[in-house]
């Protein structure tokens, strides 16, 4: 199997990151009325991921241009 280019890899990285952020945030909901800093720190996470997903994407664009 070839190895991925690193615009595949930070495509497919950035997806999974999505695609795992989601299910952060479920989690953190199961959390809601029980423990509010579980809550808050899976929420946290949820959006970091998010973050990271979109620099990964940014980061491989600017190599491009």
């Amino acid at each position: 199997m070839a190895t991925p280019t690193p615009k595949q890899m930070s495509s497919r990285h950035a997806r999974q990151l999505k695609t795992m952020a989601k299910k952060i945030l479920d989690l953190s909901k199961q959390w809601d009325e029980v423990d509010q800093y579980n809550l808050r720190i899976l929420e946290e996470l949820h959006d970091k991921m998010h973050d990271v997903a979109r620099d990964l994407r940014e980061t491989e664009n600017d190599r491009q241009a």
